[in-house]
C-alpha cells in the first residue's frame, strides 16, 4: 500500500500533464517556492505568503510525472505551468515525484 500516493490524492488537486501532444491526468499537490530567509548583518528577513517569481512545488505519483520533460505543460484547469525539473523518489513500498514550475498562465 503506497500511503504517499493516497495522501497525493486525498490532498491534491486534479491536474493534467501534455507531453508530446498526449494527455496524462492525476493528482498533484501545489505549494508556492518561498525565498530563503536572508540575513544583512544584523537585520534578517524572513519572507511570507506568497512568492512573486511564480514558481511552485508539485508533489505528484511517480507514474504521472514518468515521461515529463522540461517544457511540458501542467494544468489544474485553472491556470497553466511549464515544468522545469523534476526529482523521483523510491522506497521500499512507498514513491512520489518532485518538480518544480513555472506559472505561465494565471485565471485567479
Amino acid at each position: 500500500m503506497n500511503r504517499i500516493k493516497n495522501a497525493i490524492k486525498k490532498t491534491g488537486t486534479p491536474i493534467s500533464l501534455t507531453h508530446n501532444d498526449t494527455q496524462t491526468y492525476g493528482y498533484g499537490v501545489l505549494y508556492p517556492v518561498r525565498y530563503q530567509q536572508k540575513t544583512f548583518g544584523n537585520i534578517s528577513n524572513t519572507p511570507q505568503g506568497r512568492t512573486e517569481n511564480g514558481r511552485y512545488t508539485l508533489f505528484a505519483e511517480t507514474e504521472f510525472l514518468l515521461d515529463a520533460e522540461y517544457g511540458d505543460i501542467i494544468s489544474d484547469n485553472k491556470n497553466q505551468y511549464i515544468l522545469l525539473w523534476k526529482d523521483m523518489y523510491y522506497f521500499k513500498e512507498n514513491s512520489y515525484a518532485k518538480a518544480c514550475i513555472k506559472i505561465i498562465t494565471d485565471r485567479e
